[in-house]
């Protein structure tokens, strides 16, 4: 018997089940709107002249030495991301109650929020997602068990019921979070 014989299936998110149609789609005039990546006609990625051109620049410049970096990542980006998700001038930057670290993907940045949360902050574990939202968001927080998934965007009423609203005023947000804006970073702000 395997040793992983108990391991549950985890249903893909929708979006991944268009994807697979929309590649076995055989209409020459199809258009593929799942995931948002840019395509060429032929329906190929592209990539933006101004990411080619910033790899050619990193990648010919010799001061660069591929060392590994810290384990809370580029720290340069770290400080940058907080500006930019918090404000040039933050208080809570100011007041050092904030934080940010480097992680490989956004999945990667939302599972180490989540931990976070569970274990360090004492308040609300209530984590607010939109819907619709990946369905990896909601798998994570339900696989940590101190975390309580609830969705603060609804489709049918186009925003938070009214109900919520008046129960959300000790309620974290983590916008890199709820809205997930495909960037690669954890910025949590501290009280």
């Amino acid at each position: 018997m395997s040793h992983f014989g108990e391991v549950s299936y985890v249903e893909l998110p929708a979006v991944f089940h268009l994807s697979g149609r929309f590649a076995a789609d055989t209409d020459p005039n199809k258009v593929n709107l799942t995931i948002g990546a840019y395509r060429t006609e032929a329906g190929k990625p592209w990539v933006l002249p101004c990411v080619r051109q910033a790899e050619s620049i990193l990648a010919s410049d010799e001061t660069i030495n591929k060392e590994y970096l810290s384990m809370s990542g580029l720290q340069s980006l770290c400080d940058a991301a907080m500006r930019l998700v918090l404000g040039e001038s933050s208080p809570v930057i100011q007041e050092d109650r904030a934080v940010a670290l480097q992680t490989l993907s956004g999945t990667g940045a939302l599972y180490i929020c989540f931990q976070f949360i569970d274990q360090f902050y004492g308040g609300c574990k209530d984590i607010y997602v939109s819907d619709p939202s990946w369905g990896n968001h909601k798998l994570m927080i339900d696989r940590i068990p101190g975390l309580n998934f609830k969705q603060w965007y609804q489709r049918r009423v186009r925003g938070m019921p009214l109900k919520r609203q008046r129960k959300t005023k000790n309620i974290v947000f983590l916008y890199k979070v709820l809205l997930d804006l495909c960037v690669c970073l954890c910025v949590c702000v501290c009280k």
